[in-house]
């Protein structure tokens, strides 16, 4: 009788401790207002929350004018978070890291004209960044986020017209976990 006491005691509590780790919901929408604001960019996310302490993710951001922000950013990335005392997790501070799939344009010299005037010549390039970046996200009682990070990261140099060394990523966003 004991041991089957044990038994059923046993399986419950490794239950109990298993269902404490899983998250719900476990999907998240965001949209970047400030790259929608203030840069003329689309910036959107997603966001797959794996367990309480992490989560995977990407962002997309699409130039929709201007010339503050590149063409289009693609950004996968994987977050840990940390000091989560809360049942519903994956909220607080995190540590995020990234990489960026940038395509832009880039002035370039050409040369120079008979006069001695620099000819520049915009050139299409692709490159690619890794980086790190901290952030804190809040989540409403009623699922919905609110969010801010930043942080940067560094190009790998694989097409030569891209003359940043550094790519910067900083965003305030808003969205809803589902």
């Amino acid at each position: 009788m004991k041991k089957i006491l044990f038994i059923i005691v046993a399986f419950f509590t490794i239950n109990i401790a298993n269902a404490q780790d899983k998250v719900s919901p476990v999907n998240e929408l965001r949209i970047d207002a400030i790259r929608a604001i203030g840069l003329q960019t689309l910036g959107l996310s997603y966001e797959r929350i794996i367990k309480q302490d992490m989560g995977v993710g990407a962002t997309l951001d699409v130039k929709l004018a201007g010339d503050s922000h590149p063409n289009f950013v693609f950004s996968p990335y994987y977050r840990f978070y940390f000091f989560n005392n809360q049942d519903f997790g994956a909220r607080g501070l995190f540590v995020e890291l990234f990489s960026s799939f940038v395509k832009d344009k880039a002035e370039k010299e050409t040369g120079r004209d008979a006069s001695g005037t620099i000819i520049l010549e915009n050139k299409k390039f692709f490159d690619v960044a890794m980086g790190l970046s901290l952030g804190k996200k809040w989540v409403h009682k009623r699922n919905y986020i609110f969010e801010i990070n930043g942080g940067i990261g560094r190009f790998l140099g694989f097409d030569e017209d891209n003359k940043e060394a550094f790519f910067p990523r900083f965003n305030i966003a808003v969205g809803y976990r589902f």
